[in-house]
């Protein structure tokens, strides 16, 4: 028993003889961060507070409903229908050239089309469908076209041959992409058959969408509410249901920001994993 205390003792004073923990000295960037934070966060209540009053009586704008159901389809879903002959290209592109003339004079997403070529394109593919008399051959189509068929947008800044490339400044008006760039090549040669170009802000450089050439680009689920930036163009149509792929391009969240603001997926490809000939480009 006295050993028992003595032990116990003995662990009572090597546990007081440790060194005590000094308190550790405060982190300034820490301090500057919740400064920083506190000052964003009365900016954001001020500057929502006063737009809520100049905006709260401007009723936003209703999108018209889908008519046709095909629209809501994703890419892998629609280039399965094509496979088996459940729809064809034609019909495919048309829905969405369709839903484009649609909701585009209220969004004003898309900025240069290319319909008819489209279509065009679409009949080709269709005419290659019907020549493959066997299910090995038309295997054989997708195997090297895996986006067959499938409509697609791309933002106006990635170089589409034929199509507006300002980068939404003035100094551009009228100018046209002479090739395509690589990731629209890229997408072309798998299958995808491009309808149109879709708006971005000055030289991609804000967190919204607006120039002098096109105006605003605005959000399909609340037109008061910003599709975001840069690649807000892309994000608007797709999830209007105008295009089942859409291109963007992201450096700092050009792709990912409008996604988040209308409700999709934006994925930013890591870099070097490819080939940023005219700009650094993303699927949205």
């Amino acid at each position: 028993m006295a050993g028992y205390k003595k032990e116990k003792r003995e662990k009572v004073l090597s546990k007081k003889s440790r060194p005590s923990k000094k308190s550790k000295t405060p982190n300034p960037c820490n301090c500057l961060s919740y400064v920083i934070s506190f000052f964003r966060f009365i900016y954001d209540f001020i500057v929502s507070f006063i737009f809520y009053f100049i905006y709260k009586n401007t009723p936003s704008k209703i999108l018209p409903p889908v008519e046709d159901l095909l629209v809501l389809d994703s890419c892998t879903t629609l280039v399965n229908k094509i496979k088996n002959k459940e729809v064809t290209c034609h019909h495919v592109v048309e829905c969405f050239i369709k839903r484009i003339e649609q909701v585009n004079p209220i969004l004003n997403a898309v900025v240069d089309t290319r319909f008819d070529k489209a279509l065009a394109e679409a009949d080709e593919y269709d005419k290659l469908i019907e020549l493959a008399d066997s299910e090995d051959k038309i295997n054989l189509i997708f195997d090297g076209k895996p986006l067959f068929g499938i409509p697609f947008t791309s933002k106006e800044s990635t170089g589409a041959k034929g199509m507006a490339f300002t980068f939404g400044l003035v100094s551009r008006i009228g100018m046209k992409s002479n090739e395509d760039a690589e990731i629209v090549k890229s997408l072309k040669t798998a299958g995808a058959i491009l309808l149109g170009v879709t708006n971005v802000p000055e030289i991609n450089l804000w967190c919204e969408t607006r120039n002098k050439i096109y105006g605003q680009t605005n959000n399909p689920y609340n037109t008061n509410h910003t599709a975001g930036g840069s690649s807000g163009g892309e994000a608007s149509i797709v999830s209007a249901c105008g295009s089942p792929l859409g291109l963007g391009t992201d450096i700092g969240g050009s792709a990912r920001i409008p996604a988040f603001n209308c409700g999709l997926f934006g994925h930013k490809l890591t870099t070097g994993k490819d080939n940023t000939k005219f700009n650094i480009y993303f699927l949205l």
